[in-house]
């Protein structure tokens, strides 16, 4: 029987309070994109206990890793460099892993965020993060290295399969998982919005160099899906990448 992990990610702060951040299911290979979380210097045995009364994502046996186990972490690029606490190590940046027997379907889920099997190992979230219209600066300021860069835009963009619904597009990856990206128009400057239900525009993080007012986004309406670049003081919509 082939064994997996599921890797636990929480940020843990003073007394012991905890809020969970990511879930990810690892099915044959690690696949997770961590943000860095705090250092501990003793194991937090009564918020791992916690994790397991609760049955956090469904499991109760959330523990440390051992030695082995980071070293696959940090060898598959899930971790970088920095001191993690182990079973050998009771200090350094807590993730929680535990065990989980399946059959062979290589998948990952994070909460909120579909693996489409794209050829960088982006994670696009389920849904937009927010239900109208953020400027350039009010997204950066927000969600930062969230947004995709022009780069994961243009992946999504050549390397899936983009279907008109009649108000969006469903975008089917590589791996046969889907998201929706929906046509939800755009507010100009003025604050006047146009164009929902026929036209999608989603700002990356990318600004465009030449002219500090204007910035990259992904453009579509039912027979073009393409970059182009927009006033930053507009509202556009935010899709998070992971």
């Amino acid at each position: 029987m082939r064994r997996y992990l599921l890797v636990l990610l929480v940020v843990l702060t003073a007394g012991l309070t905890m809020q969970a951040q990511d879930v990810v299911v690892l099915y044959g290979y690690l696949k997770v994109f961590p943000n860095d979380l705090g250092t501990f210097d003793a194991e937090p045995k009564t918020v791992i206990a916690r994790l397991n009364e609760q049955q956090q994502y469904g499991y109760g046996t959330w523990r440390l890793p051992m030695h082995e186990e980071l070293q696959l972490m940090r060898g598959s690029n899930v971790i970088g460099d920095g001191e993690y606490m182990t079973k050998e190590n009771k200090r350094g940046i807590v993730r929680l892993v535990t065990d989980k027997e399946k059959g062979d379907t290589l998948y990952a889920i994070t909460a909120g965020y579909v693996d489409l099997g794209l050829p960088s190992g982006t994670l696009w979230k389920e849904q937009n993060e927010i239900d109208g219209f953020c400027t350039y600066e009010q997204a950066m300021a927000l969600y930062g290295n969230g947004l995709p860069t022009k780069e994961q835009l243009e992946e999504l963009k050549l390397t899936c399969k983009w279907t008109w619904t009649g108000s969006g597009y469903t975008i089917e990856g590589p791996s046969g998982a889907t998201i929706t990206l929906p046509a939800a128009g755009y507010r100009d400057c003025d604050g006047s919005v146009h164009n929902v239900g026929s036209d999608g525009y989603f700002w990356s993080s990318t600004p465009y160099n030449r002219l500090e007012t204007v910035a990259l986004e992904l453009y579509f309406n039912s027979g073009q899906v393409d970059m182009d670049l927009n006033k930053r003081c507009g509202g556009r919509s935010v899709r998070l990448v992971r």
